[in-house]
């Protein structure tokens, strides 16, 4: 089940920055003046764009609403969660889980649903809400 991240996170639709900026517009009411701000200092391709932007949840908020597949952005936020994965304390492991669970569903392995990834992610919240 396991896989790197790059692996999942490979998108095969590929938009220009002008193509996501056209679709903040409609969509400004939700992120208020963040998004704009984000997306305003972003230069380059998307995957440029991707690399040096330090909020991955505009990108793929709006990655969404510019009708991106799901397991696509299901697989990019998996890549950017692993990111954290090293910080989660020794021993627990039900974020790892969730990820490989919702990586899994992502590049459409069988036998994998919806429904377990949606346990898996509930079992690493109440992980993550030991901690708090």
């Amino acid at each position: 089940m396991t896989a790197t991240a790059k692996s999942v996170a490979q998108p095969t639709t590929t938009l220009t920055r002008e193509q996501l900026l056209a679709a903040l517009p409609r969509y400004r009411w939700y992120w208020g003046g963040r998004a704009k701000e984000v997306l305003s200092k972003l230069q380059g391709t998307p995957a440029e764009m991707w690399a040096t932007c330090l909020d991955g949840g505009v990108l793929l908020w709006l990655a969404a609403w510019a009708g991106i597949d799901r397991r696509q952005l299901v697989g990019a936020a998996c890549a950017v969660a692993r990111q954290v994965l090293p910080l989660v304390r020794k021993g627990e492991e039900r974020p790892r889980i969730a990820l490989e669970t919702a990586e899994a569903w992502a590049r459409r392995e069988p036998g994998v649903t919806l429904l377990q990834v949606r346990t898996a992610d509930a079992d690493a919240a109440d992980a993550a809400a030991v901690v708090r």
